[in-house]
């Protein structure tokens, strides 16, 4: 994750709505490209400070389950502040298994999501927010509605 640039504006008010009271732990923010998506996810990161955050940034190879899966599983070691060798045939339940035994908040921010293609990424990402843990937040951030 990079750093926030000097002379952004900070959107209190966007901040507020994605941490408010009774929202969903799952945020998908859309906007076309250099709305400044990743702008506010990398504020609303700051805004929180509390619990642990990972950061996936997509790129259009990861359209492969498997490396999805790992680039997944290294935002949650980011996250949670340690290294963890994963299963070598991973699949979403070790994701899921690993983020229910965290004892502080967790949140993890998807980033460029509209580059996924893969309807088993699709599936295990539905699966993943279906599952989702009470302490675990996630932002996906796109160009478009994923599938």
């Amino acid at each position: 994750m990079s750093p926030l640039r000097y002379g952004n504006v900070p959107r209190e008010r966007l901040l507020d709505l994605i941490d408010g009271p009774g929202v969903a732990p799952v945020t998908l923010i859309l906007a076309p490209a250099g709305y400044g998506k990743s702008t506010i996810a990398r504020q609303w990161v700051e805004h929180r400070r509390a619990g642990q955050f990972g950061w996936y940034q997509m790129h259009a190879e990861h359209n492969v389950h498997a490396t999805f899966l790992r680039h997944l599983w290294q935002a949650i070691d980011d996250a949670v502040g340690e290294s963890e060798a994963p299963p070598e045939a991973i699949e979403m339940e070790h994701v899921i298994k690993r983020l229910k035994v965290q004892s502080s908040p967790v949140a993890l921010v998807l980033d460029d999501y509209h580059l996924v293609q893969n309807v088993l990424i699709h599936r295990s990402v539905e699966r993943l927010l279906n599952d989702l843990t009470s302490s675990t937040s996630i932002l996906i951030l796109s160009r478009h509605v994923p599938e």
